[in-house]
């Protein structure tokens, strides 16, 4: 009895991720961040509160990275043991696929 050896290989078929222009980059920028002042900062973001010990948004932003643009909020750690007073996280994550 023979056993083939098997091995990974590359997959061609896949169809190639479209290069993001930067005027398209600029635009879809400007209407993430419409939406972010518009609904999600209003809606989200409050006043420091007063003897919290509870982590909470102080910023909501976007950014790209390749061709991807992420909604990203900042928070604010109060607590008297925190390791950094503010932290990162990104929440959403968005990928250009093509024009349509």
């Amino acid at each position: 009895m023979v056993k083939r050896k098997r091995s990974w290989t590359f997959e061609s078929s896949r169809q190639p991720k479209p290069k993001v222009s930067d005027s398209i980059k600029a635009e879809i920028k400007r209407k993430c961040d419409e939406f972010v002042e518009s609904i999600l900062k209003p809606k989200h973001i409050i006043d420091s509160p007063k003897n919290n010990h509870y982590n909470y948004i102080v910023e909501i932003y976007t950014k790209w990275y390749r061709n991807y643009i992420y909604f990203c909020a900042k928070y604010h750690s109060p607590g008297p043991n925190v390791i950094s007073p503010f932290f990162e996280l990104k929440f959403a994550r968005m990928e250009y696929v093509d024009k349509d």
